[in-house]
């Protein structure tokens, strides 16, 4: 779970604007994966928004996505 977050914050800080605009739209095979995942443990989702929660809303926020 620790590599995925780390990868999803990854993600966000690196990605233009633009390119998470995109990306929402066409996930990857990874990403749904990861997904359903996190769906079926409640326990590593925790965990895992408890990580990438503060870098993806900043990032989304700045970005227009969030109001």
């Amino acid at each position: 779970m620790s590599m995925i977050a780390d990868k999803v914050i990854e993600k966000y800080r690196n990605s233009t604007c633009e390119q998470l605009w995109e990306s929402r739209s066409k996930p990857t095979e990874e990403e749904r994966h990861a997904r359903q995942a996190l769906k079926n443990d409640p326990t590593m989702r925790d965990a895992f928004f408890s990580k990438v929660a503060g870098p993806i809303v900043n990032k989304t926020f700045e970005c227009g996505m969030v109001p």
